[in-house]
């Protein structure tokens, strides 16, 4: 009798590895006949949850409270695919920036990234941008909307946000250059399997501010009245190593709370390993290889 033990991670085709099955799976089926699988299986969850996470619009006003915002560049340097593919994606981040700015969030509600911008589709005005397939950039409806999910994970974080569902990259694209977060601080999503969700855990509702401004995308949290907590995200751990003929980066990012000038507390909210699209040979990343 076989120990089910002694088998453990292997399946019956020519003693392949569970992981290496499905690396075989991916280079036979085809990408967009497994996104079709995969979105078949999901899109009945994502309909009967629609209800729960639809929240009202509210203009922006100045007598409201800024508690967080950043932005991000739409073009970066360094970035290698073609201009129709970087349009494409701009067109895409401003569409879904559209849907997601006003959004008013209640107190202890929960936001769905997918449940307010919706499927990328043709219909809806997305285009084909840049998105990663089987760990390379190629083109894609909806392709570059991730730009506004990393956006909001950060907005989340700042303002104190539970974090219910996030995923990780598990590729570093570019170089530190003009980075003003920690590394690890994104939240890709793939509709609709894989989202971006995180608790209002303010005791009041909070208005999500989404804009194209100057070549950025900008975010902002705003609440009715100010907030006695200030929160800061931060870099606990880093590393670069090479394994192999690849470059990994691993870290983990905290979040403090601070009331007035009192550490409040501290707590680790990710933590990142991604393969690395770029030769880490400049600034942090170059410092970070010395170690």
């Amino acid at each position: 009798m076989i120990n089910p033990a002694d088998n453990e991670g292997k399946v019956a085709l020519g003693g392949l590895t569970a992981t290496g099955f499905r690396g075989l799976l991916r280079r036979i089926v085809p990408f967009s006949l497994r996104v079709a699988v995969a979105r078949g299986r999901s899109m009945g969850v994502w309909r009967r949850e629609a209800e729960q996470f639809r929240f009202p619009k509210s203009e922006a006003s100045e007598s409201l409270w800024l508690v967080a915002e950043h932005r991000s560049p739409l073009r970066r340097a360094g970035t290698t695919y073609a201009e129709e593919l970087q349009r494409g994606k701009e067109t895409n981040v401003g569409l879904a920036a559209q849907l997601v700015d006003g959004l008013t969030i209640p107190s202890g509600a929960v936001f769905s990234y997918h449940h307010a911008v919706g499927m990328p589709s043709r219909r809806r005005g997305f285009v084909k941008g840049a998105e990663l397939q089987d760990g390379s950039l190629k083109p894609g409806i909806g392709g570059g909307c991730c730009q506004v999910s990393n956006l909001l994970y950060v907005l989340a974080l700042l303002s104190g946000a539970e974090i219910v569902e996030r995923h990780r990259h598990g590729f570093d694209l570019f170089p530190d250059s003009g980075r003003t977060v920690p590394f690890g601080c994104g939240a890709t999503v793939f509709f609709p399997m894989r989202d971006l969700r995180f608790r209002n855990m303010l005791d009041q509702p909070i208005r999500l501010g989404m804009t194209i401004e100057d070549g950025h995308l900008v975010g902002r949290v705003q609440t009715v009245t100010p907030l006695a907590k200030r929160f800061e995200i931060f870099e606990m751990e880093t590393e670069m190593r090479r394994e192999g003929e690849v470059w990994i980066r691993e870290n983990r990012v905290g979040r403090r709370a601070w009331d007035a000038e009192r550490l409040v507390s501290t707590e680790e909210v990710a933590h990142n390993v991604a393969k690395c699209l770029y030769e880490p040979t400049t600034g942090v990343e170059a410092a970070q290889c010395e170690r």
